[in-house]
């Protein structure tokens, strides 16, 4: 994929490139700082977040089988104080692990932050590539002709920032070619490659989609037309995954099938997915339900070797640092 080249300067301000970065474009008159909530003692030293401005918090919620990225937008008259609370909340916004913050070092208010807030939800809601923890609010924040078009010549120019600092939930999802071994490279492969930058680094290694599957559908579909779909999958997932299996539900409660993946395609407009393979299932296996009480109900991750050296589930489960 391909468009209008632009510049992008990130300022790393502790000389750590994961810590507190600065984000700004030449001519551009606003600032992004993007940091981790463990480094929120230095990052709200900067100057940029005493003034008014937009946020977004980024974390994954690993309950259940399937993780998924999370994310809240928010506004505030005076970024440093609403962000404190954000980092001392240890209830409902204790998911966040990353943010960014922008602000205009000219002017803006507390009304036009808003409008860029209630912006970023909706396209977020529409885009679905993250669980929103926001209410969409009916109604656009009342503003003046003249603060409307600034803030809408402002935000195409947010959007183009923030994926490079690891956040991509505002972008259209895009079917994503998937390079087996021996396949020549392409844009589509080069973006599957860059997604897989912002994976947290102890699941770079699930390459691997399992998903569960009633007999009919497995019959139909999986074996059938070499396809699933209805996935939902994490956008920092995309650029990872390599291989889909199948694990059947009772009476089979086994993993008895696996397939390259060729493509990863939007499936309508929730959010969700749709898995061509590259060739038909191979048989495997079979791995069993073993010592689980019951089977997966959603899709869950592992990586190809230990689906091919597992025999019960509890094989597949790669080990978490502790």
């Amino acid at each position: 994929m391909t468009g209008e080249p632009y510049n992008i300067g990130i300022f790393v301000a502790d000389g750590d490139p994961d810590g507190v970065r600065v984000l700004h474009r030449p001519g551009w008159t606003w600032r992004g700082v993007a940091f981790r909530r463990i480094d929120w003692k230095r990052a709200k030293l900067r100057d940029e977040l005493s003034r008014a401005g937009i946020y977004v918090l980024l974390g994954y919620d690993e309950e259940g089988e399937n993780e998924t990225l999370l994310a809240y937008v928010g506004s505030s008259g005076r970024l440093v104080e609403r962000l404190e609370q954000h980092v001392a909340d240890r209830d409902s916004k204790s998911f966040w692990e990353r943010a960014v913050a922008f602000t205009a070092i000219d002017s803006l208010n507390a009304a036009q932050a808003a409008w860029l807030e209630w912006s970023l939800i909706r396209l977020g809601a529409e885009r679905g590539q993250a669980r929103l923890l926001n209410r969409v609010e009916p109604n656009e924040p009342t503003l003046s002709e003249f603060d409307r078009a600034d803030m809408q010549a402002a935000l195409p120019q947010i959007l183009k920032v923030l994926p490079l600092v690891g956040v991509p939930i505002f972008e259209k999802p895009t079917t994503i070619v998937v390079r087996q071994s021996g396949a020549a490279s392409g844009d589509a492969v080069i973006a599957q490659t860059e997604l897989a930058t912002s994976a947290p680094p102890d699941v770079l290694q699930e390459d691997t989609i399992v998903v569960p599957a009633r007999d009919e559908g497995f019959q139909r579909v999986f074996l059938g037309e070499n396809a699933w779909w209805a996935i939902r999958i994490a956008s920092w997932r995309l650029g990872m995954l390599k291989w889909i299996a199948a694990y059947r539900v009772a009476p089979t409660s086994a993993i008895t099938h696996v397939a390259p993946i060729a493509t990863i395609e939007p499936y309508g407009e929730s959010g969700k997915w749709k898995i061509v393979f590259a060739s038909p299932a191979e048989a495997i296996g079979p791995v069993r339900l073993g010592d689980q009480p019951t089977g997966p109900q959603a899709p869950f991750y592992t990586s190809y070797a230990r689906l091919r050296a597992g025999r019960t589930l509890t094989d597949l489960r790669l080990p978490r640092p502790q």
